[in-house]
């Protein structure tokens, strides 16, 4: 679970309302990533989340999504 407490982050504020929907968005990619194992489903995440998995060590700092391929 991310932490909620606001930051900034590379420059740029990450609130806790952010933090909280960046929460969520774990969560709903832990489900498809458990539902596409059930069925033998290949599912990765690419561009911005793939970006911000390797520059930012997580979520781009103003990014509120999660891009995934099936």
């Amino acid at each position: 679970m991310i932490s909620t407490t606001p930051e900034i982050r590379n420059e740029y504020y990450v609130s806790t309302e952010t933090k909280k929907i960046w929460n969520v968005e774990m969560d709903l990619l832990e489900t498809l990533m458990g539902v596409c194992e059930e069925y033998n489903l290949k599912c990765w995440v690419l561009a911005g989340t793939m970006l911000g998995a390797v520059r930012h060590k997580g979520f781009i700092p103003w990014d509120d999504d999660i891009d995934v391929a099936l």
